[in-house]
């Protein structure tokens, strides 16, 4: 696993880093579905 700098600044509040990887995990499960 390696931190997406572009996607993910840190320096981001952590509620939109968690929010951006939740859209993500929603995203990657329709498409195995």
């Amino acid at each position: 696993f390696t931190w997406d700098e572009a996607k993910y600044p840190t320096m981001s509040p952590l509620r939109e880093i968690v929010d951006g990887i939740h859209a993500q995990i929603a995203r990657i499960e329709d498409d195995l579905k």
